[in-house]
């Protein structure tokens, strides 16, 4: 895992971490924004958020773990010609 990821700068996470340990090995590599997801349960899971929405490189990016959860459609961030 850590040959594949070094030199990233941030990290998204859209849940089924599986363990604690998970996240806190992610974090020696680098930033990393993280939900749970469905088998994400138990007191180390509680900290984590469903959704989250995170701005990296001017980018604004909304995390769901399951799709069918979206409600409304985060609005575009293209221009319009």
């Amino acid at each position: 895992m850590e040959r594949c990821l070094a030199g990233v700068a941030h990290i998204i996470h859209a849940g089924d971490i599986g363990a604690a340990d998970v996240i806190d090995r992610l974090r020696t590599l680098a930033l990393v924004t993280a939900i749970r997801g469905n088998v994400d349960v138990g007191d180390w899971a509680d900290s984590y958020p469903e959704t989250q929405t995170v701005r990296i490189g001017g980018r604004c990016f909304y995390i769901l773990h399951d799709l069918t959860g979206l409600e409304d459609k985060p609005a575009p961030t293209m221009p319009t010609w």
